[in-house]
């Protein structure tokens, strides 16, 4: 197995990634800010406020060091909506103003086939020598 990104932080908490994630070949979707080069577009949510992440179990900050993404941009588009209802435009300064679309290959990194939600949500941990969601293409607006 190659190593993983953030393998200094995952490699302290047990079951990380757990046992049922897998190599994928998947067209995926991801909510990003404007700048497809902006780094908050490649970042998990652990990093954006690690102090508060302090008191989570490990398999809770194992999915925040993991990149959220999506099976559909129609699936993408109504979580963000979901989102928008409680939090109005701040969704836009936190969660991001496109969809985008990426394609993930087994040599990319690891994906939560076991626990994808009924919103089409999945988590991934990239591998370090992985593509880095470097192949991101806007797909539409948020």
């Amino acid at each position: 197995m190659s190593e993983f990104l953030y393998g200094d932080n995952i490699n302290q908490l047990s079951n990380c990634p757990p046992e049922c994630y897998a190599e994928v070949n998947v067209l995926a979707y991801r909510w990003i800010f404007d700048n497809i080069s902006d780094e908050r577009n490649f970042v998990p949510r652990y990093f954006s406020r690690p102090p508060k992440y302090n008191w989570k179990n490990d398999e809770e900050k194992c999915k925040d060091l993991a990149i959220s993404l999506f099976d559909s941009c129609n699936n993408a588009k109504s979580r963000f909506n979901f989102f928008f209802k409680t939090m109005n435009n701040k969704a836009y300064q936190f969660l991001g103003t496109k969809i985008a679309e990426c394609f993930l290959s087994h040599k990319d990194g690891v994906a939560d086939i076991c626990d994808k939600d009924k919103f089409g949500h999945f988590n991934f941990h990239p591998y370090k020598n992985g593509n880095r969601l470097q192949n991101l293409k806007i797909v539409d607006e948020l």
